[in-house]
């Protein structure tokens, strides 16, 4: 069930991501690596927040409402997506900020690095929690 939501969450986002890569593609013109970095580090960005949604909605459901207001914008969940949401584009600019050009690639790759350590340890908190659901 936890990998069906994932991959609704991925089929919904898929279009999107598509156009926004061939739009990126064409106005910016990036040349080596940078096309790599261009098309990875986005998709594991969706992939990390399809992940950290579903884990974040076991944490802390909401069972007890009145209306869907109450659940889809007034829940901690969404308090908790909206904020890792800020922070997790707030920390890649910064960087990209604070860091000199030349250093583009270090922090494109640490980025990168943050991100596949963080889906494999939200994918393993997953899948242990849908295990401890069947039994």
């Amino acid at each position: 069930i936890i990998n069906s939501k994932i991959n609704l969450n991925l089929t919904i986002v898929a279009p999107f991501y598509v156009v926004a890569e061939v739009v990126s593609l064409i106005a910016l013109k990036p040349t080596g690596i940078y096309v790599f970095w261009l098309i990875l580090i986005p998709a594991l960005s969706i992939l990390f927040s399809a992940l950290v949604g579903i884990t974040i909605n076991l944490k802390f459901p909401v069972f007890s409402w009145e209306n869907e207001v109450q659940v889809v914008k007034q829940s901690l969940s969404t308090f908790l997506m909206i904020l890792i949401g800020f922070i997790c584009t707030i920390v890649p600019i910064a960087s990209l900020i604070i860091f000199d050009t030349s250093m583009l690639n270090i922090v494109y790759l640490i980025i990168f690095a943050c991100l596949v350590i963080m889906i494999v340890i939200l994918k393993c908190l997953l899948d242990r929690k849908s295990n401890n659901l069947i039994k």
